[in-house]
């Protein structure tokens, strides 16, 4: 947490094992003959995200952030904006019968509230937030490795489902430095 630069490539890294997996999800649905199109267009969304998580990392290691409070509110806003497109390809995709119109709502509803929080960290925060989003930090850890657990026997749902983990657990330790703590 102390070194951007390190903390810029693990972003780098986690966008680039989204990147893989989304691409992953969309060639395994267009060759697998019970999926389809559908399934595609929803993993779009995770390589999508994936580079937006990229450039992210890019910009931390061009040193465009160097404050601990500045890369968290960014980590934030990136995780509200990824939830956001995802929430959308999931919707597109409900409409060629492969996604869940209600998960994709609720995944934008989701992304719009954690976007506006990375804007409230912007100017600091108190406990409440802080303990709020350990909370939903801990869920998040917890669902992840659920979906860790799962997604053996599906290499775009593994890689997709370790990187949605680094990224919550970095988010868990940010939360527990002293000066994000205090911000």
């Amino acid at each position: 947490v102390d070194n951007p630069k390190t903390l810029g490539y693990l972003f780098v890294i986690v966008g680039i094992l989204n990147a893989i997996g989304g691409v992953l999800g969309a060639v395994s649905s267009l060759t697998a003959e019970a999926l389809g199109i559908g399934y595609a267009v929803s993993a779009v969304g995770g390589l999508i995200a994936g580079i937006i998580v990229i450039v992210f990392g890019v910009n931390i290691l061009k040193g465009a952030l160097t404050s601990k409070n500045d890369i968290f509110a960014g980590m934030i806003k990136v995780l509200g904006i990824t939830n956001i497109i995802s929430g959308v390809f999931m919707i597109i995709a409900s409409f060629m019968g492969a996604g869940d119109i209600l998960s994709g709502i609720i995944g934008i509803v989701v992304g719009i509230i954690i976007f506006l929080v990375g804007q409230k960290i912007d100017n600091g925060f108190g406990k409440v937030l802080w303990f709020i989003l350990v909370l939903i930090f801990v869920i998040a850890v917890i669902g992840d490795i659920v979906l860790v657990i799962g997604s053996f026997a599906v290499l775009s749902g593994l890689v997709s489902a370790i990187a949605s983990l680094l990224i919550d657990v970095i988010g868990l330790v940010y939360l527990f430095d002293d000066s994000i703590r205090e911000a």
